[in-house]
């Protein structure tokens, strides 16, 4: 996008990449696309981040078009889903347990959690309208059931493990991509699916990611519904006779984080591609290990916990072994609640 050539006639001719914009009213600037994929400081993967940054369109993730974008800094505060942006602060939202022994670990602050848990339950009812408003789609329901799943493992996870602070930054940023996955994709179901095909194009809607495509047909149907869609073409298929508005200095959003994690462990080292896409998304449930269980034990059950613990040491290696380590703490926690 950089690269011109002059020709004699003075014009210049590009040699790079070509990204044109039919609607949206910026240009990603993917010339600054790290492709070392690794989790950086506030534990997003910096530009192949479908959160932050729009990606290369894939026909298996049609949903990552329909993920909310942030909205600025100065209105995100009111918006009815601002925690799902929000960046863990160590000190005002880490709150560090006692009896934990030379680790320091702890727990999310106890009105986040709570906040989290109205978020859950609020799109999981919206879920569970849409099952039963469309039974018929359930076969294409599976990545919104895997998301939905997510969100309950990395709250439970977050309500009641204590863990050092990476792997609470590493949970907390888990229960955010998931709820954004699953909202995504249950508006497509419950929206966007819907709309009519029309001769005339639908008002663009700037509150959703959208995504870059290489091919012409797919551009113009996300130009049709509405949805942001950059259109990225060597010169070779660029047309002579286009009409150009105008140029557009490409950019990145200012709320990206390039600083890599201590010690991150890099996923993948290649440029943008489907493979990459579901690099970011996995759950990992092997990445969450769970602390102690900060509560006082039964004498009659301390055989059975020791047990659990010895097993859940090697956790790392059986997510579902976890998982159920998990629940099994979230069901006692509700019990000494209620009593």
């Amino acid at each position: 996008m950089d690269g011109y050539e002059v020709l004699p006639s003075s014009h210049l001719r590009p040699l790079d990449l070509i990204i044109s914009l039919p609607n949206a009213n910026w240009i990603p600037n993917v010339s600054e696309d790290d492709t070392l994929v690794c989790v950086r400081m506030d534990r997003s993967f910096y530009t192949a981040d479908f959160r932050k940054v729009p990606q290369l369109y894939f026909q298996g993730m049609y949903y990552l078009l329909y993920v909310l974008c942030r909205p600025p800094s100065e209105v995100i505060v009111e918006h009815l889903y601002h925690l799902i942006w929000h960046k863990l602060d160590r000190s005002k939202d880490f709150v560090v347990e006692m009896g934990v022994g030379s680790d320091v670990r702890g727990r999310v602050r106890k009105d986040l959690v709570r906040e989290l848990n109205i978020l859950h339950k609020v799109l999981s009812a919206k879920i569970k309208t849409l099952r039963e408003q469309f039974p018929e789609r359930a076969p294409q329901f599976r990545k919104l059931t895997y998301c939905e799943t997510g969100m309950t493992f990395d709250w439970c996870a977050l309500d009641c493990a204590p863990q050092t602070y990476t792997l609470t930054l590493l949970t907390f940023a888990s229960f955010q991509q998931h709820f954004l996955e699953a909202l995504a994709c249950h508006d497509y179901f419950a929206d966007w699916s819907l709309h009519p095909a029309t001769d005339k194009p639908h008002d663009i809607d700037l509150s959703i990611m959208g995504a870059i495509n290489p091919h012409l047909e797919e551009v113009i149907r996300f130009y049709m519904q509405g949805v942001p869609v950059w259109l990225i073409r060597p010169p070779s298929q660029f047309p002579k006779d286009a009409n150009i508005g105008g140029r557009c200095a490409p950019s990145l959003p200012d709320h990206l984080d390039k600083q890599c994690l201590l010690d991150a462990i890099p996923i993948y080292k290649e440029g943008p591609s489907a493979f990459r896409n579901r690099a970011c998304q996995g759950l990992r449930a092997h990445s969450i290990r769970l602390g102690h269980a900060a509560y006082i034990i039964p004498q009659h059950e301390q055989g059975m916990y020791n047990s659990l613990k010895t097993l859940s040491s090697g956790a790392y290696q059986c997510p579902g072994l976890q998982l159920w380590t998990c629940c099994q703490l979230l069901k006692r926690h509700r019990l000494r609640s209620h009593k």
